[in-house]
């Protein structure tokens, strides 16, 4: 729900679709600073159509930050990595006896 009125629609304006203390929300902060959003004439079609993952800094969602300066807050990160090999490995294996 991007807007109250998708929310209204849904019955959820209660509860979502408007940043107001109680109701829930997702937010993410993005750099419009960059080369790729010069010049920057309408902000909503920059965000639709050019903006770059690269640029998101911050994700806060249901409260909780998950993404503050480009790093990620809920994931040991090099963890993941690690885990993603064993997978590609595995992937890998079973692939080859395909």
């Amino acid at each position: 729900m991007a807007t109250i009125n998708g929310a209204k629609a849904m019955g959820l304006d209660a509860d979502i679709g408007s940043l107001e203390v109680g109701k829930f929300a997702d937010l993410c902060a993005v750099d419009l600073g960059s080369i790729n959003s010069i010049p920057l004439y309408d902000v909503i079609s920059q965000l639709v159509y050019s903006t770059q993952a690269s640029q998101v800094s911050h994700v806060w969602s249901g409260g909780e930050a998950l993404l503050c300066n480009r790093k990620l807050q809920t994931i040991d990160e090099q963890q993941l990595k690690r885990t993603t090999q064993e997978w590609q490995k595995r992937v890998k294996h079973v692939a080859e006896k395909a």
